[in-house]
Protein backbone atom coordinates (compact mmCIF):
# COMPACT_ATOMS: atom_id res chain seq x y z
CA UNK A 1 0.00 0.00 0.00
CA UNK A 2 2.49 2.21 0.84
CA UNK A 3 4.29 2.06 -2.70
CA UNK A 4 0.63 3.09 -4.00
CA UNK A 5 0.85 6.34 -2.25
CA UNK A 6 4.41 7.14 -3.26
CA UNK A 7 4.06 5.97 -6.76
CA UNK A 8 0.18 8.75 -6.72
CA UNK A 9 2.25 11.39 -5.46
CA UNK A 10 5.67 10.84 -7.56
CA UNK A 11 3.17 10.96 -10.39
CA UNK A 12 1.68 14.74 -10.08
CA UNK A 13 5.56 15.87 -7.85
CA UNK A 14 4.16 15.96 -4.59
CA UNK A 15 7.07 16.20 -2.19
CA UNK A 16 6.55 13.74 1.18
CA UNK A 17 8.24 13.92 3.86
CA UNK A 18 9.51 9.95 5.50
CA UNK A 19 9.77 9.66 9.39
CA UNK A 20 10.33 6.35 11.12
CA UNK A 21 6.27 5.24 11.09
CA UNK A 22 4.73 7.95 8.81
CA UNK A 23 4.18 9.61 5.55
CA UNK A 24 3.67 13.08 5.42
CA UNK A 25 2.65 14.16 2.15
CA UNK A 26 2.26 17.97 1.32
CA UNK A 27 -0.80 19.33 0.27
CA UNK A 28 -0.92 23.53 -0.34
CA UNK A 29 -2.73 25.70 -2.92
CA UNK A 30 -1.16 24.98 -6.24
CA UNK A 31 -1.08 21.26 -5.33
CA UNK A 32 -5.25 21.29 -4.78
CA UNK A 33 -5.96 23.65 -8.09
CA UNK A 34 -3.67 20.52 -9.96
CA UNK A 35 -5.48 17.91 -8.49
CA UNK A 36 -8.57 19.38 -8.59
CA UNK A 37 -8.43 20.19 -12.20
CA UNK A 38 -7.60 16.94 -13.06
CA UNK A 39 -8.81 13.87 -11.23
CA UNK A 40 -11.88 12.61 -11.23
CA UNK A 41 -14.49 12.06 -8.02
CA UNK A 42 -13.18 8.77 -7.32
CA UNK A 43 -9.68 9.66 -7.89
CA UNK A 44 -9.82 12.79 -5.22
CA UNK A 45 -11.98 10.39 -2.87
CA UNK A 46 -9.16 8.22 -2.99
CA UNK A 47 -6.58 10.81 -2.61
CA UNK A 48 -7.66 12.59 0.21
CA UNK A 49 -8.99 9.25 2.40
CA UNK A 50 -12.89 10.75 2.46
CA UNK A 51 -16.39 9.44 1.10
CA UNK A 52 -18.28 11.49 -1.22
CA UNK A 53 -20.44 13.94 1.18
CA UNK A 54 -16.60 14.71 2.84
CA UNK A 55 -15.58 15.58 -0.78
CA UNK A 56 -18.47 17.95 -1.72
CA UNK A 57 -17.56 19.64 1.06
CA UNK A 58 -13.61 20.29 -0.32
CA UNK A 59 -14.71 20.95 -3.66
CA UNK A 60 -16.76 23.48 -2.24
CA UNK A 61 -14.28 25.11 -0.36
CA UNK A 62 -12.08 24.94 -3.05
CA UNK A 63 -14.40 26.90 -5.72
CA UNK A 64 -14.71 29.32 -2.49
CA UNK A 65 -10.80 29.93 -2.71
CA UNK A 66 -8.92 28.56 0.36
CA UNK A 67 -6.65 31.75 -0.23
CA UNK A 68 -6.71 35.44 0.56
CA UNK A 69 -4.50 37.68 -0.66
CA UNK A 70 -2.58 37.55 2.83
CA UNK A 71 -3.40 34.09 3.88
CA UNK A 72 -2.84 30.49 2.66
CA UNK A 73 -2.18 27.33 4.51
CA UNK A 74 0.21 24.46 3.83
CA UNK A 75 -0.23 21.27 5.61
CA UNK A 76 0.73 17.32 5.18
CA UNK A 77 -1.54 14.37 5.17
CA UNK A 78 -0.37 11.70 7.94
CA UNK A 79 -0.13 8.54 5.85
CA UNK A 80 -0.01 4.97 8.19
CA UNK A 81 3.97 4.02 6.49
CA UNK A 82 3.17 -0.20 6.78
CA UNK A 83 -0.48 0.72 5.47
CA UNK A 84 -1.26 3.57 3.62
CA UNK A 85 -4.20 4.54 5.19
CA UNK A 86 -4.50 8.13 5.60
CA UNK A 87 -4.96 8.98 9.66
CA UNK A 88 -5.08 12.32 10.06
CA UNK A 89 -2.93 15.90 8.72
CA UNK A 90 -0.99 18.52 10.17
CA UNK A 91 0.46 21.80 8.93
CA UNK A 92 -0.05 25.32 8.84
CA UNK A 93 -3.77 26.01 9.00
CA UNK A 94 -3.51 30.00 8.65
CA UNK A 95 -0.76 30.89 7.36
CA UNK A 96 -0.34 35.08 7.10
CA UNK A 97 2.36 35.65 5.06
CA UNK A 98 2.91 39.37 5.33
CA UNK A 99 2.66 38.72 8.63
CA UNK A 100 5.42 36.16 9.14
CA UNK A 101 2.38 34.11 11.23
CA UNK A 102 1.08 31.22 10.96
CA UNK A 103 -1.18 28.69 13.28
CA UNK A 104 0.05 24.89 13.65
CA UNK A 105 -2.65 22.66 14.29
CA UNK A 106 -2.80 18.32 13.64
CA UNK A 107 -5.81 16.03 14.08
CA UNK A 108 -5.64 12.20 13.98
CA UNK A 109 -8.96 11.68 12.31
CA UNK A 110 -8.80 7.63 12.89
CA UNK A 111 -9.70 6.93 16.43
CA UNK A 112 -7.30 3.60 16.07
CA UNK A 113 -4.40 5.61 15.80
CA UNK A 114 -5.13 7.90 18.79
CA UNK A 115 -3.11 7.31 22.29
CA UNK A 116 -0.07 5.72 20.32
CA UNK A 117 2.09 8.61 20.73
CA UNK A 118 2.17 9.62 17.39
CA UNK A 119 2.06 13.40 18.26
CA UNK A 120 4.24 13.13 21.08
CA UNK A 121 7.55 15.63 20.85
CA UNK A 122 10.95 13.82 22.25
CA UNK A 123 13.56 15.60 23.71
CA UNK A 124 16.86 14.71 23.92
CA UNK A 125 19.42 16.22 26.97
CA UNK A 126 22.87 15.67 26.15
CA UNK A 127 24.94 14.16 28.61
Amino acid sequence: MQKKVLEHSIKINIPIIETKNLLLRELNPEIYDYLFENFTDYELMNFFGMNNISLILEKENHKKGFTTWSMTFKIWQIIDKTTGKIIGSCGFHYWYIHQLNAEIGYEITDVNYRGKGLMTIETYTQT
